[in-house]
């Protein structure tokens, strides 16, 4: 597990070629506990300061957490979807969503804390989390589908156990 984690972080900035599911998944999971780790620090981090009612700056460290968590991610997910003949275009499904958490979340936990109702935002961001899990499941089953078997346009089938950065 190791070894793939080190092979996806030197290849953060490669979007060419294509990834088997063996190096992609060990990767991908251990990108996505740190981010939730960092996810968590940030909101235990406000809580614990007693940053106010305001909880002002919460949305740009949450913003820092995404932002690192899709960069650490966005070529492993792009070749991943190559292994599959798709376009790694279908990777950004999620992002739209992603961002109006980033900014409705704090938004609404401000609204808590000064005890208003607001209960079109609430509203507004359940429908959103509904719409980003369901793409979020739509790209889930695109990576874990089989790639295509031999070459594709986007290079020849991975080697498993290939690790090289390059």
């Amino acid at each position: 597990m190791i070894a793939e984690f080190q092979s996806g972080i030197a290849r953060t900035t490669r979007f060419s070629g294509r990834d088997a599911p063996e190096a992609f998944w060990p990767y991908a999971f251990i990108v996505l506990i740190l981010a939730m780790l960092a996810l968590g620090a940030c909101v235990a981090l406000f809580a614990r300061l007693g940053a106010g009612p305001a909880y002002a700056g919460l949305d740009v460290w949450l913003g820092v957490a995404v932002a690192v968590a899709v960069a650490l991610l966005a070529a492993a997910v792009t070749r991943r979807l190559h292994d599959r003949d798709e376009s790694g275009l279908w990777g950004l499904m999620p992002l739209p969503f992603v961002a109006i958490d980033v900014v409705g979340f704090p938004r609404a936990l401000t609204n808590y804390a000064l005890g208003v109702a607001d209960t079109w935002l609430v509203a507004g961001l359940f429908a959103n989390n509904l719409v980003y899990l369901a793409t979020l499941g739509g790209l889930l089953v695109m990576l874990a589908r089989d790639g295509t078997p031999g070459p594709n346009r986007y290079g020849p089938a991975p080697d498993v156990w290939d690790f090289s950065p390059t």
